[in-house]
Order: C-alpha cells, then sequence, then structure tokens
C-alpha cells in the first residue's frame, strides 16, 4: 500500500480539490426595473428559501443605506455566480437596466469572469425578441406571468420557475466549490493567526500559477493567493527575497502586498500571498482592451500616474540595484481603476518574478504562462544587451500604445515570431493609420502626447527620456499646457480681442445650435419654450447662457478623482432635467463647432485647431462623468 495515501493531511487537502460536496456559497443577482419591485420580492423570497445555506440572493435591497449605490449595485452584479433578469416593457426601455443587461451578456460571453448561469422569467408583455436576452436560459416566453389570471396557478408557476433555478445553482456551486474549499484548507492552520477568512473564489484571477479567493483580514477586504502550482519550487528563498524587497512600494499604483508567508499542508508546500483586493471598478486591462480604444486624456492621465509609480521604484535605492527593471507590462498583469483613470501594477507577481529570474524566452515558451510575453519585450531583450531603467520606458510606451489603438500591430504568440516586431521597432509610427473613418490619428491630433510616446518607444536606449522624473514631467506639462489653453481661451486671448467669459453672444449661438441639432432638448427648458413673445424668449435663453458661463468654471477646474467633484450639483440639475447621455454627446459636438466658427479668422489655422482639441481633452473626462453619473437613476 502507498504510505502517502494513510496521510490524513494528504486525503483532506486533496477533497478540497476534487470533491464536489457543498461547501462554497454562490450568488444570484436578481435585476429588475423598480416598477416590478413587488415581483421581485416574490421570487426573492422563494429563492432565499430554496436556496438558504447554500447560496445568496443578491439584488439593491443589500445596499446599506448612506452607501453610493451605483459602485456597490455594479461590484454586486460583478461579483456574482448567476443572474435572474425579470423582464417587463419598463426594464427593456431603462437606460440603467440595458446597462446591467449588457454587462450580464459580457460576462456570459467571457469565460474568465464570475458569472456562470443566465435566467430570465417574462413578468410581463414585452418586445424582448431581438435583445441581448435572446442566448439566455428562459421560461414562459409565450405566457408571461401577468397574463396568467389564476393566481394559484400564477403562484404555481413562479415555484416551478425557482426550483429550477434552485437545481441549476447547485451546479455553478459544485463548479466553484474545489478552489473556495482548496484555499480554505491551505490556509486553515495558519487562519487565526494571521485573522484571515476566506470568502469566495475570484474566478477572473484564477492564473496559471494562483487559485485566487476574496476574504478577509481583520477587517478590511483582501485578496488570498495560494501558489498551487509552485513554478518557483528550487526558488523559495529568491522568491521571499523579491517580495520582501517589494513590499515598501508605496505610490497608489502599486496593488500592494500586505502578507506573504509559506504553508506545509503534510502532503504539499504552498506559498500564500495576501494583496489588497480591487474593488468593481476595477478591471484587468486585457478586459477593458476588449471594449475598443481609450481616448487621449484618460491614456495621458494613467500613463503619467504609472509614470510617477515606476519613478518611485527606481528611486528605490534597493530596488534599483537588484531589480534593474519593474519587469514584464501586459494587459493581462495589469489592472485599470476606470474611476480615477489609473493603471494598477502588482507589486509582486509570479509572472514578473519568472520574467526577472528565467528570462523571457523560457516564460514566454512557457505553455501556461503569460503567452503574449515575446510581443512584450523591448529592443535590448532580443539583442541581448544591458537592461536598464530606461527599459521600463519602453515597457510602458507600448502599454500606452497599445491602449490608445485598441491592440498591437502585431501578433506574437512564441520568441521564434519576435522577427515580426522589428518593423514596429524601427518605426512605430508608421504602423498607425493616417485617417480612421474620415478623422486624423492620435499622434497627427495629439503631436506632444504622441512625441513623449514614441521617444519612450525608440529602439536604442540612450534615444529615449534621460528617465522617469522627464516622463513625469513631459507628461504634466502636457496636461497643463491644454488646460491652460483652455483657461486663457476663456479669460481672454487679449492679442485677438476674443475671450468666452461674458461672451453672451457666444453661448446663444450655441444653443441656437444644440436645439436645432437637437429639438427634443428644447422642452427640458421649459422657461425658453414657453416664453409667450420674441423678447421674453430672448432674455430666457440669455439667462440660460449666463448659467453656463458660469457653469464653464466648474470645467475648467473638474478633477475626476476629487469627491464630490466640481461638476457634482451641476450633473444633480441635469438629472432632474433628465439629461441623456446622448444629449451630452451633442453638447460636446455642438461646442466644439460653435468653438472653431466663432474663433477669430484672423488666428492662423494650427493656433485654432490647438485650441479646439484643448476644449476637446478637457470636455472628455467631463463627458465620461456628466454620462456615468446621469445613469445611475434607473
Amino acid at each position: 500500500m502507498d504510505k502517502k495515501r494513510k496521510n490524513p493531511a494528504r486525503r483532506q487537502l486533496a477533497q478540497a480539490k476534487q470533491e464536489n460536496t457543498k461547501g462554497e456559497r454562490a450568488t444570484i443577482f436578481i435585476s429588475y426595473s423598480h416598477a416590478a419591485r413587488n415581483h421581485m420580492l416574490v421570487f426573492r423570497r422563494h429563492l432565499e428559501g430554496m436556496l438558504f445555506g447554500k447560496a445568496d440572493v443578491w439584488s439593491d435591497q443589500a445596499i446599506p443605506r448612506g452607501e453610493k449605490w451605483e459602485p456597490v449595485l455594479l461590484a454586486g452584479l460583478k461579483q456574482a455566480h448567476a443572474a435572474l433578469i425579470l423582464v417587463t416593457p419598463d426594464y427593456l426601455s431603462s437606460q440603467w437596466c440595458r446597462r446591467e443587461l449588457s454587462l450580464i451578456a459580457m460576462m456570459m460571453n467571457n469565460k474568465e469572469t464570475t458569472m456562470k448561469k443566465a435566467f430570465w422569467v417574462h413578468v410581463e408583455p414585452s418586445g424582448w425578441r431581438g435583445t441581448e436576452l435572446a442566448p439566455f436560459q428562459s421560461w414562459n416566453t409565450d405566457e408571461p406571468l401577468t397574463t396568467i389570471s389564476d393566481g394559484n396557478k400564477r403562484e404555481r408557476a413562479i415555484v416551478k420557475i425557482c426550483e429550477s433555478i434552485a437545481d441549476e445553482m447547485d451546479e455553478v456551486r459544485r463548479d466553484l466549490d474545489s478552489d473556495f474549499r482548496f484555499v480554505q484548507q491551505v490556509i486553515r492552520d495558519r487562519s487565526i493567526e494571521k485573522g484571515l477568512v476566506v470568502d469566495s473564489p475570484i474566478s477572473e484571477e484564477q492564473g496559471a500559477f494562483a487559485t485566487v479567493c476574496r476574504g478577509r483580514r481583520n477587517t478590511e477586504d483582501v485578496a488570498i493567493k495560494v501558489l498551487r502550482r509552485a513554478p518557483t519550487d528550487n526558488l523559495t528563498k529568491e522568491f521571499y527575497d523579491h517580495a520582501e524587497g517589494r513590499r515598501p512600494l508605496g505610490h497608489p499604483c502599486f496593488i500592494k502586498l500586505l502578507d506573504y508567508f509559506p504553508v506545509d499542508t503534510g502532503y504539499e508546500k504552498y506559498t500564500v500571498l495576501v494583496e489588497e483586493f480591487m474593488p468593481g471598478n476595477v478591471s484587468r486591462l486585457e478586459h477593458c482592451l476588449a471594449k475598443g480604444k481609450f481616448s487621449i486624456d484618460q491614456v495621458a492621465t494613467a500613463l503619467r500616474r504609472a509614470a510617477e509609480a515606476l519613478k518611485e521604484f527606481h528611486d528605490h535605492e534597493e530596488l534599483g540595484q537588484k531589480d534593474k527593471t519593474y519587469g514584464l507590462l501586459t494587459p493581462k498583469l495589469v489592472y485599470y481603476d476606470k474611476r480615477s483613470a489609473k493603471l494598477l501594477l502588482p507589486a509582486v507577481g509570479v509572472s514578473n518574478f519568472l520574467w526577472h529570474t528565467m528570462g523571457w524566452k523560457r516564460l514566454a515558451a512557457w505553455g501556461d504562462g503569460d503567452r503574449n510575453a515575446a510581443a512584450y519585450i523591448a529592443p535590448e531583450h532580443e539583442k541581448n544587451e544591458k537592461i536598464t531603467a530606461k527599459t521600463d520606458q519602453y515597457m510602458l510606451g507600448q502599454l500606452a500604445f497599445e491602449m490608445l489603438e485598441g491592440k498591437l500591430p502585431f501578433n506574437i504568440r512564441s520568441p521564434a515570431e519576435v522577427h515580426r516586431k522589428k518593423e514596429f521597432w524601427a518605426n512605430p509610427e508608421g504602423t498607425v493609420k493616417k485617417t480612421v473613418k474620415g478623422k486624423v490619428n492620435w499622434p497627427r491630433a495629439h503631436q506632444a502626447f504622441a512625441h513623449i510616446i514614441f521617444k519612450m518607444l525608440k529602439e536604442h536606449p540612450n534615444e529615449r527620456w534621460n528617465d522617469f522624473a522627464e516622463v513625469v514631467e513631459r507628461l504634466r506639462t502636457m496636461e497643463d499646457e491644454h488646460r491652460a489653453l483652455a483657461k486663457r481661451t476663456y479669460e481672454g486671448l487679449v492679442e485677438y480681442h476674443f475671450r468666452l467669459r461674458d461672451n453672451e453672444k457666444f453661448f446663444l449661438t450655441f444653443y441656437d445650435a444644440l436645439f436645432k441639432k437637437v429639438p427634443g432638448v428644447l422642452a427640458k427648458f421649459p422657461k425658453i419654450e414657453s416664453a409667450d413673445n420674441k423678447a421674453n424668449n430672448l432674455l430666457a435663453k440669455k439667462l440660460q447662457a449666463k448659467a453656463l458661463m458660469g457653469a464653464m468654471v466648474s470645467v475648467l477646474n473638474f478633477r475626476a478623482s476629487n469627491e464630490p467633484t466640481s461638476l457634482s450639483n451641476i450633473v444633480e440639475t441635469h438629472r432632474q432635467l433628465k439629461i441623456t447621455s446622448e444629449e451630452v454627446d451633442a453638447f460636446r459636438v455642438v461646442f466644439l463647432d460653435t468653438l472653431r466658427k466663432k474663433l477669430p479668422h484672423r488666428m492662423d489655422a494650427p493656433m485654432r485647431e490647438d485650441i479646439v482639441r484643448a476644449w476637446d481633452d478637457l470636455f472628455s473626462p467631463v463627458v465620461e462623468y456628466f454620462k456615468e453619473e446621469l445613469t445611475r437613476v434607473k
């Protein structure tokens, strides 16, 4: 008999990895319109009873009083393992509900998210065909619940639907169970000492080297990572030295390592990492890129903050001497915080450790590592030249290029294909199309920003910026120049006798153009629409123009990461007016159009375009913030 089979620790751990018995609590999210609240309560009551002790039922009623409901609701949805959608005409016509539905559909199509099942119930007769509902499991599509006149029959139909959902949730629980029980079992003997509690698996975080669960360390939310297939078996001490050396990194762009420790289960040795937990508004950059390109404003802000973090890394005496570079920067390893336009870099990661210890060729060739590692090397890696802090410049510059383009201009899956990258190294500007859908590309539209990025991407390190301090300064200057130019236009271009402040004629022209472009928006300004004669109409428009002139000061001083922002009160006013996202987009287009036409003709063309571009950049985060805040109302 195999002596190892007698080892109880081994047997328990094997059961934790493989058993499909009950253990982990799955979550089902109920998506509904508030007009169908009574129906939601009925389904919730039945499901809570049927799933008691086995799964959680989540709806917006779980949001604590006083909390900002939107981030809590989105976090609840993004962490859910299944969704129940109660379909009514109000649901299908609600912007917020359709946003929830689109997110559910996206999660169902992405195997790396937590969402495993999606169900929908036809509550009221609705035109659901042609919507995102088609691929989801459904009941009663031909007989909506409200068309069943017999109350007992309707109640029995609801019970039957809930029983079917409960059966499906058992399957979801079985899928989740092994990861949860594995992590729970590994840290069992250290949990009290370390103050750790395991809550639930984080499906999208399961990678080549770690099983990841959400948990708590005393009172703070954390991510608990167990390196399950230790590529570091013979390098454990080196890995601990690597982790200890990077723990001091304190810049907000670094995902902090809170603790790390070894565990010997008697069957196998593991390393456990405890990191700060990423909230619901943070996603892997690769997931964000799947939705499309980033705006210049987003990339400029994110790039500057990441450069500040890497400056701190290189200024750290021990790290600068030991590691030379931060290491691998790929969309798979980097995260993006949408609310603050910030890239988040793991302070400690297995892929980056192996990048330093094994070299890029071995890591890129390793089947279940980061297979795209070869696509992110700098020229000096391929040429076996000296690696310096300037190598990180290249790595960050290429990441910014990918964010702006939505993808890299080459596809490399192994070290043997690196030759495809040499054209990019020689001339990265040449890989960008001159026009996209009739518009000039970002390098031509934003030459100062393009210059910063392309200098970071120079093939020869000595042609890049001197250090990250210079990169940060250049990016700050660019951000300040755009804002300063917009402010100067508002306060007055003395040499051209032009200014926007107190320029009543400009704002009246703007409103006339806006009402012409979007006629329906006029009804949302009742004082203008109801004016009983031409004089009163003009007076009402002048008052509105004066209000907008004042609001421009808030636009000029807006910073998305500061809550409450300079625009918080203005957003609330527009929410009450029921302004839509489409109308916000129209506002931006018409304002820039009016500005382009009203700038003095004696001003040379490059100056005119610089001013319009400065206001365009200024409006980018403002419009995004407006649209996000306005959709918070169901």
